[in-house]
């Protein structure tokens, strides 16, 4: 797949896709400090999760000529 062809209507599944794998960091942030024996897995994967999903949605923003 090349990235730099990709269309408007690509653009918004990828931040989409960003914007999902983001909540679903949020989401473990939250469980991972409501649990106390998954607080540092918990943060970790969350952090992780946010941080790969922004990449992601930044990359449909930019290349799908959304911006």
């Amino acid at each position: 797949m090349n990235i730099l062809a990709m269309t408007r209507h690509m653009g918004i599944r990828y931040e989409e896709l960003g914007f999902l794998v983001a909540g679903a960091g949020g989401l473990l942030l939250a469980f991972g400090n409501a649990v106390p024996f998954a607080r540092r897995s918990g943060a970790l994967l969350g952090g992780l999760a946010i941080a790969v999903g922004m990449v992601i949605a930044i990359v449909g923003v930019h290349y799908g000529r959304l911006g």
